[in-house]
């Protein structure tokens, strides 16, 4: 009885067991071939990511080298200015009293700066202009544009 039982039973069992290998052999397939794909397409990624550095660390690098070299480039701007006798100058007005009110000059018009106040001034817009080209470039190479 219980042999009869095991014979007619043999096939379903067989085919159980087949279906459940081949299952999973391919799950096993299905499962290597996606962590195949994944690690390339994490590999490609980090490679992306460390050519952009690349060029990010490169327009970090120009951008200190340029730094580095703003003092003797403003003390020139301010050689040259002088050299040809120019001067750097700002409007000013009244705070609104009349000379009656005091006595004494009011400045309305232009006022030259002080040599100090002029080269820092022109220091704060050397730096000021550095990093926004800076800036430009570091977004450019995120964006991929050389």
């Amino acid at each position: 009885m219980v042999f009869q039982m095991f014979k007619r039973a043999a096939p379903w069992l067989l085919a159980a067991v087949m279906f459940a290998g081949g299952y999973h052999t391919a799950n096993n397939k299905w499962e290597a071939k996606v962590n195949a794909e994944y690690t390339s397409n994490l590999k490609a990624s980090e490679d992306t990511r460390l050519a952009v550095q690349a060029e990010v660390n490169k327009v970090s690098k120009r951008f200190q080298d340029e730094m580095s070299s703003l003092e003797g480039s403003t003390d020139r701007i301010i050689s040259d200015l002088n050299r040809d006798n120019k001067r750097l100058r700002v409007k000013v007005n009244t705070s609104g009293l009349t000379e009656s009110d005091i006595s004494r000059c009011f400045p309305n018009g232009r006022v030259e700066l002080h040599p100090e106040t002029s080269k820092s001034l022109i220091r704060i817009t050397q730096e000021a202009d550095l990093k926004e080209k800076a800036l430009q470039d570091t977004i450019r190479r995120l964006q991929g544009v050389k």
